[in-house]
């Protein structure tokens, strides 16, 4: 059991600093952000009104989901934000229950669902829907899509930790790092 924690400590520690301590431009040319509502309507999100995304599944950090609002907004209040959930099973009513239990850490009112085969979490993260295609074990990280301009993945790591490792050691809520990170992505990506 031990070395199983082990193994799967460095294997996020490995991801962890595979995505680098920055923010990660997306190549524009990948398939588009899709995402479903509650009653599994698909949605393509574009970039031509400024949204954060906001994933929330899997491991989280309560507290840092309120943080990274307060700091998009700080940066810049003319940025939508929508908050992006992963949920087991596909009814609506296990969605509305995972919306009421964010309601409680987010002011955003904007929800929206990973679309996704995969019904449960694994140690590891997911294969699949954009959690997957992001690599993300730990939430909450951020996807920016700006108008004329490649979407910006932003991990979880990078936002909450200093030295981006997002494993040991309590989160940097402070506010000051997340500003810091999203002011950077707005400005430079």
């Amino acid at each position: 059991m031990r070395i199983s924690l082990v193994i799967m400590h460095l294997l996020c520690v490995f991801h962890i600093s595979s995505v680098g301590s920055t923010a990660q431009q997306v190549d524009s040319a990948q398939t588009p952000v899709r995402v479903l509502t509650i009653l599994s309507d698909t949605v393509v999100l574009d970039n031509q009104k400024p949204l954060a995304l906001i994933f929330a599944g899997g491991y989280a950090c309560s507290a840092c989901y309120g943080e990274l609002e307060r700091a998009i907004q700080q940066v810049d209040s003319t940025i939508q934000i929508a908050i992006l959930l992963r949920v087991s099973g596909s009814s609506v009513v296990s969605r509305k229950e995972e919306i009421k239990r964010m309601e409680r850490l987010v002011q955003s009112r904007t929800f929206y669902f990973d679309a996704t085969l995969q019904k449960t979490y694994r140690v590891g993260g997911y294969d699949d829907g954009l959690f997957g295609q992001y690599g993300i074990t730990i939430s909450p990280s951020m996807l920016l899509l700006l108008p004329g301009r490649s979407p910006v993945f932003i991990s979880y790591s990078t936002l909450f930790h200093q030295d981006g490792d997002g494993i040991d050691g309590a989160p940097d809520t402070s506010s000051n790092r997340c500003i810091a990170v999203v002011r950077e992505a707005i400005r430079h990506k």
